[in-house]
């Protein structure tokens, strides 16, 4: 007996106006949550692919900027289709069941009707299997393409032993998305939760660093949607999981971020995973519907990673060519809606972009003054985990209380960091780029790339975190001299004419927080230089007693004696006391060193920083300085050029009367001659 999915408890609607989705097919009870989510209006990603998707059942390549909301573009229609199968396979299940108790009580007197009751059957199986939509799934020029990707000759042999599943094709998973982080699967799965409170569509997460028994236990409530990262789901399919095995029957399917992961040397469990579909379509050619998004899937360049065979790489660098590429390995079906939202500038409208320019070493020095200056809800991108733990240590010592994130940590630690890093309205987290992509956490103030992204697709991705659903954001660049090479190419890539605007620095405060950083820097050298000896030594002598080897004490680090370690720890502590001490007092600017009166009688002494300015009004501050020196230095220049031609036009009359003076001397004494 199939369940309807109807409403689980049905409110009014809120007195918000919805007048605006009423041209588009979004269920009521979907409607519903969106309303209690504030939602009034549809975005553009939303208009333009619900109507394609749920009526026309379109594949849809969808490409817009970051927080434009992408997530709702596809669950949406994913909601809607699950909700209307459900429906369908209710009404046969009831069909069934009632014609199943005429045939019992028909056939009760006698045999006589047993052949018209076998004909009627076979009639209702006949309408049943009618009811069933099939749609062509081609690939799009497979033969431009066939080099770029891989040999499925062997698929038969691969994927021969997953064939068979112990759930029924119906009860089996409905919708898969994937994504290419943990964060960005959690946070898509919450929203699908949040627009499908009142149907009874099941939506889970199942994603890597988490209990496995856990997610086995989920799987087995056999949930409608999941929303997954390759690595995880594949390491299900492959122990069998029952209710995962079913995923080759899926009809509805989407890459989140897809441009990213689709790439070559990339998520290697999404390359099986799609030459798994692609070998189950082919056998049973059951229809599937797919959706690929990004903010910068029509963005084509070279990235530095990018394994393009001779014969194709001009094709594939090129936005139509990396389309085609995309289209045939996700199997899209021929008339695909393609969705090209990207502005001309990639980046959102109200975006501020700022660059520093300053040597590698001053990188801590800037942003230490970044943070001080500017209070607000700040993001700091790094390229590697290194420099993410190394300026951790640094900014803890700082007290700026730093929330790191990165691939090495446990989920929960992640998770958590990511909690407290959306309830404090100041918080700073260090990251890479793991949450470059989609992570939707409100109202980021500011993006500080510590290290200049390795790609344009990486910089718009980071840049996008802030300046979401059209509120303004900014985004600063700290640039060191080995990266304006990199620096030129994202501009290049960007189609950008001029440079990014230099970030407006008080010069006068530097001395102030170059004294700070390096006594935290020295800290830093000197616990970390002692803690890494004792680490080996450690791990020297556990290593030999596990080994039952005999540890020459003269192959291990000389940590000195109890004195030296106490008077090392002492000369730590009284630096740390000094740091204190520093931080405890206001960073003054160095402009004024002396306090004076006033003509109020009250003593004024050096200026305190002021934390309480806006960077994006000071940089506007700044922007409108340069365009006032501009225009006054304008006026200058063309003061002087009106002067200079002044002045050569009186030269010439002069000229020109001398010349006919002299004309005249001359005339007159050759008359009196």
């Amino acid at each position: 007996m199939v369940v309807v999915l109807e409403a689980v408890l049905f409110l009014p609607f809120s007195s918000l106006d919805m007048g605006a989705w009423a041209h588009l097919p979004v269920p009521e009870l979907v409607l519903q949550a969106i309303a209690e989510q504030g939602f009034t209006q549809p975005t553009p990603i939303q208009n333009e692919c619900l109507i394609p998707a749920i009526e026309y059942k379109q594949d849809i390549i969808g490409a817009a900027a970051t927080g434009s909301g992408k997530t709702l573009a596809f669950g949406i229609p994913i909601l809607y289709n699950i909700m209307e199968d459900e429906k369908i396979k209710a009404s046969k299940s009831e069909k069934l069941e009632t014609d199943n108790e005429n045939n019992e009580s028909s056939l009760a007197p006698g045999k006589e009707d047993e052949g018209k009751s076998s004909d009627e059957n076979e009639a209702l199986e006949t309408d049943n299997d009618n009811q069933n939509v099939e749609i062509n799934v081609t690939a799009t020029n497979r033969e431009l393409l066939e080099d770029e990707v891989e040999d499925d000759d062997d698929e038969d042999s691969v994927f021969k032993k997953f064939e068979e599943s112990q759930i029924p094709e119906d009860d089996g998973l409905k919708a898969l998305i994937l994504t290419p982080t943990r964060e960005l699967a959690v946070q898509v799965k919450n929203h699908l939760v949040a627009v499908a409170k009142y149907t009874k569509i099941k939506v889970v997460a199942i994603i890597g660093g988490m209990s496995e028994q856990r997610q086995e236990r989920i799987l087995k409530k056999q949930p409608h949607i999941i929303v997954a990262t390759p690595g995880r789901l594949w390491e299900l399919y492959e122990k069998r999981n029952p209710y995962i095995l079913t995923v080759k029957n899926i009809q509805y399917l989407v890459i989140d971020e897809a441009d990213r992961m689709v790439e070559k040397g990339h998520f290697e469990e999404l390359q099986k995973l799609l030459s798994m579909l692609r070998h189950f379509s082919k056998m049973t050619q059951k229809r599937r519907q797919t959706f690929l998004f990004s903010a910068t899937l029509t963005l084509a360049h070279i990235g530095p990673q990018r394994k393009l065979s001779r014969k194709f790489q001009a094709n594939l660098l090129t936005t139509e060519g990396k389309i085609r590429m995309m289209m045939y390995k996700m199997g899209l079906k021929k008339g695909a809606k393609m969705v090209d939202l990207t502005e001309k500038t990639r980046t959102a409208e109200k975006l501020s972009e700022a660059k520093v320019l300053c040597e590698r070493e001053k990188k801590d020095v800037y942003l230490y003054y970044f943070l001080k200056q500017h209070l607000g809800r700040t993001l700091v991108f790094c390229n590697s985990k290194d420099c993410i733990r190394r300026l951790v240590s640094i900014f803890t010592l700082l007290e700026c209380h730093p929330l790191p994130l990165h691939s090495d940590m446990h989920q929960k630690q992640r998770l958590k960091n990511l909690e407290r890093f959306s309830s404090n309205p100041n918080a700073l987290l260090l990251a890479t780029d793991i949450a470059a992509r989609g992570l939707d956490i409100p109202k980021i103030d500011h993006v500080i790339h510590f290290q200049v992204p390795h790609t344009v697709e990486n910089y718009i991705h980071r840049s996008g975190r802030t300046a979401r659903a059209s509120q303004e954001g900014l985004t600063v660049l700290l640039i060191s001299p080995e990266e304006q090479k990199g620096y030129r190419k994202i501009l290049y890539s960007l189609n950008r004419t001029k440079d990014f605007d230099q970030f407006p620095v008080d010069n006068s405060y530097i001395p102030a927080i170059n004294a700070r950083m390096q006594l935290a820097l020295k800290i830093d050298t000197e616990e970390h230089r002692f803690d890494k000896k004792k680490h080996e030594n450690n791990w020297f002598r556990k290593t030999a007693e596990e080994m039952d080897i005999e540890l020459d004490e003269e192959n291990l680090y000389d940590l000195g004696d109890s004195r030296d370690q106490a008077n090392l720890r002492h000369k730590i502590a009284s630096m740390k006391a000094q740091l204190q001490m520093m931080l405890k007092t206001k960073l003054l600017s160095k402009k004024l060193v002396t306090k004076y009166p006033t003509k109020m009688g009250k003593l004024r002494g050096p200026m305190e920083i002021n934390n309480s300015s806006s960077a994006i009004s000071e940089l506007q501050h700044q922007k409108s300085l340069m365009k006032d020196k501009k225009k006054q230095k304008k006026k200058i220049v063309i003061k002087n050029v009106n002067e200079l031609k002044k002045n050569n036009l009186i030269e010439k009359k002069r000229q020109k009367a001398m010349r006919r003076k002299k004309r005249k001397e001359l005339l007159m004494k050759q008359f009196k001659e």
